[in-house]
């Protein structure tokens, strides 16, 4: 697929599986205690944000990387409600076609739940150098992958992510990286 079909298709997922509350997975709640205190954190393919809004609550700044610029949207509206839209920044992309847009040594956590089993072997490989160099020296990467076995991530995509509707969606506005 192109970049403008995948990001279509991503926001209208994220159109259709939007409730309005944010729900916090567990894993990063678990991970976050692990993190240094006031990190930098990117959140591959962070979706609408609900890690990200924990960890901006737990004293971090965040940056969210993602193909859907509609769940961006949301994210940095979600961080705008609770006064942290200054310590969010929001990025489309598209891991497929693009590398990770940051300098290196950057962040001190990489984060990803469940947002990097798209790629192929090559493209995966990648994104993990990548990942290895916007690390800071001495910072984690910390990274979920999909499996056939989590019966219930899988249950819910069978459900939820089919998407037959192809009216496009007026985006957000596009936020930069700010000089990373």
């Amino acid at each position: 697929m192109s970049f403008e079909k995948d990001s279509k298709v991503w926001d209208l997922y994220h159109q259709k599986t939007a409730t309005g509350g944010l729900i916090v997975s567990k894993y990063a709640q678990e991970k976050e205690a692990l993190f240094p205190r006031n990190s930098v954190i990117i959140d591959l393919g962070g979706g609408v944000g609900a890690d990200a809004m924990y960890f901006l609550e737990k004293g971090h700044s965040v940056i969210i990387l993602d193909i859907s610029q509609y769940a961006l949207g949301i994210a940095m509206a979600n961080a705008k409600k609770k006064g942290f839209e200054s310590k969010l920044i929001i990025k489309q992309v598209d891991f497929s076609l693009h590398r990770i847009p940051l300098k290196p040594a950057t962040v001190d956590i990489a984060y990803s739940r469940l947002s990097l089993n798209y790629f192929d072997k090559s493209e995966t490989a990648l994104l993990l150098q990548d990942i290895f160099t916007i690390l800071k020296p001495g910072g984690k990467a910390f990274l979920t992958f999909k499996s056939p076995d989590e019966v219930e991530e899988i249950q819910y995509l069978r459900k939820h992510a089919t998407l037959h509707d192809t009216t496009p969606i007026p985006g957000p506005e596009k936020a930069s990286i700010r000089n990373l």
